[in-house]
């Protein structure tokens, strides 16, 4: 069942909203300001939407300030979940 509630969360609302909600969901327990994500391709697959999509949405998020890559390859973030939590509310 929580399973099935983590998806629908990822799959409705905005891409924007959908991306906030994944960043969200995959920050680590211990240091909740980091997220770690997966492939472009895996995203667009969880998130319903294009690789294209859901690599535009990290870079918009990057330029917002809203996270910030750790790494070269893209996978590890420092997350401003004010800002990612703003982004669901205001998309809702």
């Amino acid at each position: 069942m929580e399973a099935d509630e983590w998806m629908a969360e990822l799959t409705s609302g905005s891409a924007r909203a959908r991306m906030a909600r994944l960043l969200l969901k995959m920050r680590n327990p211990s240091q909740p300001e980091l997220s770690t994500l997966f492939s472009r391709d895996d995203i667009g697959s969880m998130l319903c939407m294009t690789m294209e999509t859901a690599s535009r949405t990290i870079n918009a998020f990057q330029r917002e300030g809203k996270i910030a890559s750790l790494d070269t390859g893209g996978r590890f973030y420092q997350v401003d979940s004010d800002a990612l939590e703003a982004e669901i509310v205001n998309a809702d």
